[in-house]
């Protein structure tokens, strides 16, 4: 056979010697054979259909984890969406918190007044020990020991009356209302608090705390200590203290100091 001569393939076949030589394997299935036309082919990357299926998922899949396909709907839209359920718990608790505002008022002006009237309590028994003491510097040898028995008489008669202070007494008890009034607002802010993962003011459950009550500890956000304080700048509550005296929003502790809250 001469060089470059093209041999039928009816030749081969029937040629014996020919037969025992590999044959090229030739595929059928036109859909998965990259065939070679010509030499532009060589040039031209024509991909497996696997690859294309494998890029077609990862495409769906992107468009998942990017919200571009059905999870772009409004049941997903967090500005639209509303729950009844949660929205009517919502109301509640604001609701109780306008009215723990009212009855918050109130304690205020218990307290205000109960501490006017010791203030007055203190004043008369500053007094009678005075007089107390007056009468026990007085010289008994004088011949005064009926008028001091006189006096001890009318000292024991002002102190019965002051015991029995109808507006003390009164104060106390309007205090002990008030302060029954509130418990229960104190045991739900309790209980909220306990979800309070990022750290809520327990009064306004709106903005998060900044500062706490020392010595109590209680923690709140500057824009309901500034009104509970009634100053426009919780800075200046140091200057305060030694003019007014201050209590905690929640246990009515006297408050010494304010100070800032750092998260770490």
């Amino acid at each position: 056979m001469s060089q470059g001569t093209n041999l039928p393939v009816s030749n081969i076949t029937n040629n014996p010697s020919l037969m025992d030589c590999p044959q090229p394997y030739v595929s059928f299935d036109t859909n998965y054979t990259n065939i070679i036309n010509n030499s532009e082919d060589l040039f031209t990357h024509q991909s497996s259909p696997y690859i294309t299926d494998i890029k077609e998922i990862k495409d769906k899949v992107l468009e998942i984890l990017l919200n571009k396909s059905d999870i772009d709907s409004e049941e997903y839209n967090e500005e639209n969406y509303d729950n009844p359920e949660i929205d009517e718990l919502c109301n509640k608790i604001d609701n109780l918190n306008q009215s723990f505002k009212v009855i918050q008022e109130g304690l205020n002006q218990a307290d205000n007044n109960l501490k006017g009237e010791i203030k007055k309590m203190n004043k008369n028994i500053d007094k009678l020990n005075d007089f107390i003491e007056f009468i026990q510097k007085i010289d008994n040898n004088n011949g005064l020991n009926e008028d001091i028995d006189d006096l001890m008489k009318k000292i024991s008669l002002i102190s019965s009356k002051i015991s029995k202070n109808e507006s003390f007494i009164e104060a106390k008890k309007q205090y002990i209302r008030e302060r029954k009034k509130i418990q229960k607002y104190i045991y739900l802010f309790r209980k909220i608090n306990k979800w309070n993962v990022t750290n809520l003011c327990t009064i306004c459950l709106t903005d998060p705390v900044e500062i706490f009550l020392n010595p109590c500890g209680h923690t709140f956000c500057k824009k309901c200590i500034n009104q509970h304080f009634n100053i426009d700048d919780i800075t200046n509550f140091q200057a305060m203290t030694t003019h007014n005296s201050k209590t905690c929003l929640v246990c009515r502790s006297n408050v010494l100091s304010v100070k800032p809250l750092y998260f770490l």
